[in-house]
């Protein structure tokens, strides 16, 4: 598995590699990346013409890329180092490209509605167009024992193969799953409370056997079906259950891809404080 590494100046991405180190999937293959979005070309010919401001800024690019690098292999994996100049998330998903990447990884402090960090909105960025999977790390995880999980799934076709993916990534380091379905009951004036109840009670059916899939590759799963609108009850269980990562599916590129996410699935993104894997199939 191949795996890109968004590199930022604030060290955020020293979360994200301990957490890739923490989830213990199949010999990840890192590439470490820094894109310095003061110069707009990567070409050594024009460092014979750059400003003595921006010598000392290429020397710090080149200490941070090999210090992440370092802390790459320190972690146990294999690594290699690029830095790139210019649009941090364009770049990024060109490199993602280039090497056929399986999984882009980032960090991103917490955001608040009206307040971004650079690597937040990059994280945006990659939810709408990457077409591999994301991880965008929020916070430290204490390596104190094996991790949880919270997946969403609506039982969808898609669902269902961003589950099999999940378990073709091989996270060994995730001992609990639990799988999360809600039943959005908003918009729907005078709902009859037995089809609310009989939808409930087919959609436990599907958990239990996803469940049960997922229990015969080696984790331990569980589900919760609980009436409410996803994001809210995505930030309750999340504490309830002391889960240290989110598990979504993302379907779509692009604009469309945007609408296919799913307004739930990008507030998580840019909104939470918890650490996110975004799964495309």
């Amino acid at each position: 598995m191949k795996a890109i590494i968004g590199v930022d100046e604030n060290l955020s991405y020293e979360a994200t590699i301990k957490l890739l180190a923490l989830l213990k999937m199949d010999a990840p293959d890192l590439e470490v990346v820094h894109i310095d979005r003061s110069r707009l070309v990567n070409d050594e010919h024009d460092f014979n013409f750059v400003s003595e401001y921006e010598l000392s800024q290429i020397d710090f690019d080149e200490d941070l890329i090999a210090k992440a690098e370092q802390f790459a292999m320190s972690c146990g994996f294999h690594a290699t180092k690029t830095t790139l100049y210019g649009s941090p998330a364009k770049l990024l998903l060109h490199q993602a490209r280039k090497q056929k990447a399986d999984l882009i990884c980032v960090g991103a402090k917490r955001r608040s509605k009206f307040n971004s960090s650079l690597f937040g909105s990059i994280g945006r960025a990659l939810a709408i167009s990457a077409t591999q999977s994301i991880l965008i790390t929020k916070s430290e995880v204490s390596p104190s024992g094996p991790l949880t999980a919270l997946v969403t799934t609506d039982h969808s076709e898609y669902a269902d193969r961003s589950l099999k993916l999940l378990t073709k990534l091989n996270p060994a380091g995730i001992q609990k799953l639990v799988l999360l379905t809600t039943i959005n009951t908003r918009g729907f004036k005078n709902i009859d409370a037995s089809r609310v109840a009989s939808f409930k009670q087919s959609t436990e059916e599907k958990s239990k056997q996803a469940c049960d899939r997922l229990n015969r590759k080696g984790f331990l799963a569980d589900f919760r079906v609980i009436v409410g609108d996803l994001g809210e009850v995505v930030e309750s269980q999340m504490e309830e259950i002391h889960a240290d990562l989110l598990v979504m599916g993302a379907q779509g590129e692009g604009y469309l891809g945007r609408m296919a996410i799913g307004s739930s699935a990008l507030k998580q993104v840019v909104a939470s404080k918890h650490s996110i894997l975004l799964l495309r199939p």
